[in-house]
Order: C-alpha cells, then structure tokens, then sequence
C-alpha cells in the first residue's frame, strides 16, 4: 500500500491513497498521521534505520522532499540497509546460522517484555475469529488448486484446535504473553548487520493495531513458519528454543502448530490476491501461485503435528563436561527445544543468565522449585509432540527418576545421555569459564564437591543411555544418537 522510492542510502515511502476496510489513506491529513505512526511504531525494533517523516511539495516547479508552501504529501524517510544483511537473503545463500537466531531471540525477548500489554486481544474467542475470518476470506477467494473441501477441512480442523486449546489460550493471557507486537515478522524484514550489532526489524503493521496485537509466540510464529516452509525444520526448532529461553517462557509449545497453520494460510492467500490480479505479471503470477500451494500443503501438515509422540533427552554429567555444547548442538537434530537447569535456576532467581547466583539459590528447597519449574516446562513441550532436551547434571537419581516418570507419564522414550572428558580437561575449562561471562556458576573448586555427589546412574537400567566424549568432535557422535530417538514431523 506504499510507493517506494530507493536511492544509493535512503529509501522514501509514500502512502497510496486508498481506503479500505482495514486501511484508509484516503486524505492528506490521514496519510501523514499514517506515516507518523510508521515511524513511531518501528522505531521500537529499528530505531537507526526510521529517520523521520518528510512533507513532499513543490520548490521551483519540481517536486521536493522537506518544507514547501505547496504540501501535496508526506513520506517517511528510512536509511537504506544491505539486502546481504538480510535474513532471506542469508538463508537463500546458506549464511543464516543458529547465532543469527539465537540474537533475533534474544532482541524480540526484550521487546515484547517492554511492549504495551492488551489482553483482551488474546481472548480465545478472538483469536478464533482471526482464523475463521481469514478462512472466509479465502473461501470468497477460490484457491486456484486447492478444492473446497481442502479449505473446509483444514478450516474445521483449526476452529477444534481452538477449541482444544482454550485453556492454553486463556494461560497465554495470565502469563502477560499478549503484547502490541510487530504483526509482519518475515524473513524479508529482518536484518542482522554486523557480528556485534543487534537485529534490525522493519515494516511493522501500522495501519491496523488488530494485526498486530495478540499472542507474542503468535507474532514469532511468521518468522518460524517462513524457516519451516523453506525447508529448515533445524532452524525453526533452533528459533523456538532460542525464543523460550530468552522469554522464560515455555507455555506456547502447544499452539506453535495452531499458530504455523494460520501464518501459512494467511500468506498462502495473499500469494493467492497476487497471483489472480490482472496487474501481476505472467512469471510473476505463475510464482504466486506455486508459492500459494506450498505454503497451503504447509498448513494442512500442521493437521498431523502434535499427534506424532516426542521423547524426554536429559544431558547430564559433571560441570565442565561439555553438556550444554551437547544439549545445544542436538537441537537441530531432534527437533526440539533445550531447557537448561542454569537459566532456569536464574530466571527462578531474577536475575540475568549471567549473574552469579548466591548459595541461596542452590539449598535444598531452591533445587526442588528449579526441578519443578524445569518438569513444568518440559510438559509444555511433550504436550506439543515435541522432544525435548533438558541440560543438567543430573547428579541426583530423584531428578532423573523425575524425568523418567515424566516420559512414562506421556508414553514416550526416555534417553540418558552423559557428556564425558578427563578430569584435567574438565579443570581447565572451568578455569577458563572463571576468566569469562557463563551462565554456569560452577568453578573449578566446586568439581570436587559435583564429583563427590554424583550417585550411579544405575537406576537407569533398562534405559536408552550413552556417552559422548567432548574432547572428540560431537557430530558424528549425536547424529548416530539421533537416528536411534523418533523425531516429529
């Protein structure tokens, strides 16, 4: 709904002067109050790149950019980014790695906590009215490919899941999930401009508050489903564990799905506008509409996720073992989210992942509020269909009886897998963890003590259990793993 003009470091967008039911541009006035709030809503993610509104006019009988006694009308002015920063670029050229993910996380984390709470628009009945609006829309529309019953099924199958999943719904209002987020959050509007800067996000919806406004994980999931439909199933489980970890929060697992389905029909029906406007070029046309079938054969296969089993991963062993390098590096793998006793116990805490924790927060009671939080959050995951890979050491046979039950309890595998090195090794990557910012408080002076405490993992007998030494490459140790443990979808 914008002309953009792009120069050699400016990009000028102007407003089409339309009106629509979501959108009115009719007038000079609206257009400016439009751009205005342009700027004002994503100088919240991107705050470099958004420089300003700008009045267009006549100066000496040619149209100008700034103050002119003639205003015919205003644009907004942003700094042109490189188009190799991002995301869909980096992901079509093999560049887009966890790292990239893991700051997106944490940057949207951040965001959300600061942005306005609105509640009501995470009420169940709303959020079913969002979907069946866009399956109306849809069925208005005629998919060119798609008959009828497949719209009408896979709309029946998302207002049950609606219905299933009130609950969930209503618990994303109490755990203060409901924010006035981005509403676009594409590949193609996020940026990663250097190794040491913060992710840059633009375009965000300003014309319609409603797009924009609900379920932060919902708001997460364009980006997630966009990874998906391009075929990294790695990258999308590495997104959302990532995003639970930098928001402490792990109760959306069970609507990720919900959420894909709607993105992917919402996209797959403005492939669909595009591909039928007589405006469209051939090619281009033509491209739409593929891009509208796959994105729509990607919705229906949410039909069958959450349904396909999952399985409880602990990575256990002493400090210094390498277990979170295990932990991290199986996500990719199995498809699913880490959650780590150290984040955890600091999120617990209130404080920072890493800020030293004082003894307090490691007696007795403390442990078990930590392990009941770390149970809770995996349950969250394994009600998705999920594996999930909890990161402790496990030195007590209670937390791995605890998980153990817990597999039992939703009737899927459990797998012990234990991080190993010499003892010299482990001393000197504690030493160096002491010279540097860690999540882990463990020193080199409590390796004793872990040792010590550290009971048999006889009680796992019976159990699938291996050993990975972390002095060696990891890879082709966890890939073997992997293949032995079912993975969703």
């Amino acid at each position: 709904m914008s002309w953009v003009l792009v120069g050699p470091t400016r990009v000028v967008k102007l407003k089409r002067p339309v009106r629509f039911e979501f959108a009115d541009f009719s007038s000079l006035a609206k257009r400016k109050a439009a751009c205005e709030e342009e700027v004002r809503l994503n100088r919240r993610l991107a705050p470099s790149v958004y420089e300003g509104v700008v009045s267009v006019g006549f100066v000496d009988g040619q149209v100008a950019l700034g103050p002119s006694s003639d205003v015919i009308d205003y644009a907004v002015v942003m700094r042109r980014l490189d188009e190799s920063d991002e995301a869909s670029y980096l992901l079509r050229t093999g560049g887009l790695q966890i790292l990239h993910l893991a700051a997106l996380a944490d940057c949207l984390a951040r965001f959300y906590r600061s942005a306005e709470r609105c509640d009501e628009s995470g009420n169940p009945e709303v959020v079913g009215r969002l979907i069946e609006r866009n399956f109306a829309e849809i069925e208005h529309l005629k998919l060119e490919g798609i008959t009828s019953s497949q719209v009408a099924n896979l709309k029946a199958f998302a207002q049950t899941l609606v219905i299933r999943l009130r609950d969930r719904l209503g618990r994303r209002q109490a755990v203060g999930a409901i924010r006035d987020g981005h509403g676009d959050l594409r590949l193609e509007h996020v940026f990663f401009p250097g190794s040491n800067a913060a992710p840059l996000v633009i375009d965000t919806v300003e014309y319609e508050p409603a797009f924009r406004r609900g379920d932060v994980a919902l708001d997460a999931a364009f980006f997630a489903m966009e990874l998906r439909s391009s075929g990294r199933r790695d990258l999308e489980a590495a997104f959302w564990s990532h995003f639970a970890r930098s928001m402490s929060d792990y109760t959306f697992f069970p609507l990720i799905d919900l959420y894909v389905l709607y993105r992917a029909a919402v996209r797959a029906k403005v492939a669909a506008l595009m591909a039928q406007s007589p405006d469209t070029p051939g090619d281009v046309a033509r491209a739409k509409q593929a891009e509208c079938e796959s994105l729509w054969r990607l919705a229906e296969s949410a039909v069958a996720a959450g349904e396909e089993g999952g399985a409880v991963v602990c990575v256990g062993g002493l400090v210094g073992a390498g277990k979170s390098v295990v932990a991290e590096k199986l996500v990719p793998r199995l498809r699913g989210p880490v959650i780590s006793s150290d984040y955890m116990r600091k999120g617990l805490a209130g404080l920072s992942p890493t800020d030293r924790a004082c003894d307090a927060y490691y007696d007795e009671a403390f442990n078990r509020r930590t392990l009941t939080a770390l149970l809770a959050a995996s349950r969250d995951v394994l009600t998705s269909g999920r594996v999930v890979i909890v990161d402790a050491t496990f030195r007590r046979s209670s937390w791995r009886q605890a998980f153990v039950a817990l597999a039992d309890e939703h009737k899927v595998p459990f797998v012990f897998i234990e991080a190993r090195c010499r003892e010299e090794v482990l001393r000197e990557r504690l030493r160096e963890r002491q010279r540097t910012l860690s999540v882990s408080d463990a020193r080199e002076s409590t390796l004793s003590q872990v040792a010590a405490e550290f009971e048999p993992l006889t009680d796992l007998a019976g159990r699938q259990r291996f050993e990975v030494d972390t002095e060696q490459p990891v890879g082709p140790a966890l890939d073997r793993i992997a293949a032995k443990i079912h993975v969703p979808g």
